[in-house]
């Protein structure tokens, strides 16, 4: 197999729904995240947002450099919808209500040009906020275990 880019482009896809509080963070931390990055970084925001929430999540998404896609509410669809609209030779899924590290992209691209085997990678999630009661309920659960694989 022939070796990877060292910097190959990366399409970050966002789906969501009536998250306009949240997108924006998002989209900041990956315009931190793309910043450092040396390679061609896409963000597509594939939403499926009503009214007035679909059309400040496009104006965020703009005002954001990312390209805006509307979608069902599926997010399996948006995704696939994402993924297939995506020009980037590796693909970053990143809900909208996370941040993103300033790092994302560099250590995402470094596994895959590390190993040219790999097919696909999963990073770290960590829930931040205040731990409150619900906080508490919630880590007993289990909800919470698929979040610790990349560990």
């Amino acid at each position: 197999m022939s070796p990877r880019n060292v910097y190959p482009s990366i399409s970050a896809i966002i789906p969501t729904e009536g998250r306009l509080n949240l997108i924006d963070n998002t989209l900041r931390s990956l315009s931190v995240a793309s910043s450092t990055y040396l390679g061609t970084v896409e963000i597509i925001v594939v939403d499926s947002s009503k009214g007035v929430m679909r059309d400040g999540m496009r104006e965020i998404a703009i005002a954001n450099g990312a390209r805006y896609i509307e979608a069902p509410e599926s997010v399996r669809m948006k995704r696939n919808i994402g993924a297939s609209s995506a020009t980037g030779e590796v693909l970053l899924f990143i809900d909208s209500d996370c941040i993103a590290s300033a790092r994302l992209l560099l250590e995402h691209s470094r596994m895959y040009t590390e190993n040219s085997v790999i097919a696909g990678v999963c990073g770290i999630t960590e829930f931040i906020g205040n731990k409150g009661l619900h906080w508490t309920i919630i880590e007993q659960t289990g909800f919470l275990d698929a979040f610790s694989f990349a560990l």
